[in-house]
């Protein structure tokens, strides 16, 4: 695994791709960024396999201001069918470590916020299909992500869970804290 998706708030990709850069060749560990203004997302991808996961574990994500979640991925899965998109998606779960839990996500943008309900009725789906499939069990130290682009458009990746962002709900967990913080003052 050699990628690495950050989300970040729309119009602060090319700060959220600066801090990636840094962080990463701290770790020694090398890549290139590929951005779309307001897209909401950076990915990383890094010169070596399998330097995202070791990215994910042992780099120190607390210096980061615009990351808003960090997940190592594959590369895009696309040009899934509408009618079946679970079956391609299992296959390339299986090419991943087990996790303990699903979460499917949209861009924190106005079409990835149009892209919601399909995600939170698809991540319903498809963790049921995972169980069954044997390919979630609870004591695994990760959560699979899919980051939704389009409804047959994703990236799926793993952040362990120890070291989620604070909050651990990435765009929709920063809105909850705020509102929070708000009743408490």
């Amino acid at each position: 695994m050699n990628h690495l998706l950050l989300y970040c708030r729309p119009g602060f990709e090319k700060e959220c791709a600066a801090e990636i850069r840094d962080v990463a060749e701290a770790e020694g560990i090398y890549g290139y960024c590929k951005l779309e203004d307001n897209s909401g997302y950076v990915l990383y991808v890094t010169h070596e396999s399998g330097a995202a996961l070791r990215l994910v574990d042992e780099a120190d994500f607390s210096k980061l201001i615009f990351a808003r979640q960090w997940v190592a991925c594959l590369p895009v899965v696309d040009e899934i069918s509408a009618d079946d998109r679970i079956s391609p998606l299992l296959e390339k779960v299986a090419e991943l470590p087990p996790c303990q839990s699903v979460m499917v996500e949209p861009a924190d943008t106005t079409d990835g916020r149009e892209m919601q309900r399909f995600c939170n009725s698809f991540s319903s789906a498809f963790s049921q299909k995972l169980r069954r499939s044997k390919l979630l069990a609870d004591a695994n130290p990760y959560r699979l992500h899919i980051f939704a682009l389009t409804g047959t458009c994703f990236y799926l990746g793993l952040p362990r869970l120890k070291i989620l962002p604070p909050g651990q709900w990435g765009s929709c967990g920063l809105s909850f804290r705020m509102r929070h913080r708000a009743v408490l003052l």
